[in-house]
């Protein structure tokens, strides 16, 4: 059995941050975390269960992360059915859900169960529904080829896109607290139509995954007037039924694969390390008010504070004198 997964967030080059205590997911119907690994790869861990979506070597060393309760697999390609990823994550007890064609393949041995666009399991306490993820534009994934899922954690109901585009199955999907929606070319879709499909499904928190070089930008303007807080890029969140406040625009542009741009829980103190002579911290509210200022001289290990702020969701901003990164800071003490 591998070691739990630690958490180490890697904001820019020569700084690092990482909680003070290693990071608890704790019970209850609305508290998980979400990994953005990069390109489809996810992971969630609910209940002591792990779920893996698309496991891809290319975007991670997988012997580092946690093996897979659940397994999902959208369709058979081969950067989402990997399986130089899946063997370093697959236990004789995983559970792997996938579609047929990547059954036929017959690379995979242990526990399979097979969904069909509209069909629904529970697997380990947990409802999976298969819906529909095609092309109505191109010929890369054809209808009734592949799969999204609706994965239901205590009663939040995550939205996972797979390979599709704006496609009409998704006015019906029902209520999605949150979607992860691709948007890269020529696979899936336009800023445009992920724009649509965003509001198909009005998911209350929106990923953006699977995006390789699309101009996200033009994605956050088309949904500028929706009421829907937008991510996107590698990242490990922590959610809960807690909803943050609105946050400001000047805050919104933290897209980069250098940087793990969502929160991570911490407690009265974070530990920073730096690898560099100096480095500035501060924090800020979500209307920009400073709130916190430390200046971290020499390289090595350094105890940030956190005992004046109270809980809640604010912006860690960071300045090694070359460099400036934003990143999300949720303080749960």
């Amino acid at each position: 059995m591998k070691t739990n997964f630690a958490l180490t967030l890697v904001l820019f080059a020569g700084i690092s941050i990482r909680n003070i205590s290693a990071v608890s997911v704790t019970t209850g119907p609305d508290t998980f975390a979400i990994h953005s690994i990069g390109h489809a790869s996810l992971m969630f861990e609910y209940s002591n269960t792990i779920i893996h979506v698309d496991p891809y070597a290319v975007q991670a060393d997988y012997d580092q992360y946690p093996d897979a309760d659940i397994l999902l697999v959208t369709h058979a390609h081969s950067d989402h059915y990997d399986m130089n990823a899946i063997t370093k994550i697959k236990t004789d007890s995983t559970t792997l859900i996938c579609t047929q064609e990547v059954k036929n393949k017959n690379t995979y041995t242990g526990t399979i169960n097979v969904l069909a666009n509209g069909d629904s399991t529970i697997v380990k306490n947990i409802p999976v529904k298969a819906v529909p993820a095609y092309n109505t534009s191109s010929s890369f994934h054809a209808k009734g080829v592949g799969n999204g899922y609706i994965v239901t954690l205590g009663e939040k109901r995550i939205y996972i896109a797979g390979d599709t585009e704006n496609i009409p199955e998704m006015d019906n999907l029902g209520k999605i607290d949150i979607a992860f929606l691709p948007m890269n070319l020529p696979y899936t879709m336009t800023p445009e139509m992920a724009a649509d499909a965003a509001k198909k499904v009005k998911p209350d928190i929106l990923y953006i995954y699977h995006f390789g070089n699309s101009d996200t930008a033009m994605l956050r303007n088309l949904l500028s007037d929706q009421d829907m807080e937008i991510r996107m890029g590698k990242s490990v969140y922590y959610e809960s039924a807690v909803r943050k406040q609105e946050v400001p625009a000047s805050f919104q542009n933290i897209e980069s694969d250098r940087i793990t741009t969502y929160p991570n829980p911490a407690g009265d103190h974070l530990i920073c390390h730096i690898s560099v002579p100096f480095a500035l911290i501060s924090v800020y509210d979500l209307k920009g008010q400073l709130l916190l200022k430390n200046e971290l001289n020499g390289e090595g290990d350094h105890t940030i504070d956190l005992s004046p702020i109270t809980s809640g969701a604010y912006i860690l901003r960071m300045n090694d004198g070359s460099n400036e990164m934003e990143e999300w800071l949720i303080i749960q003490k």
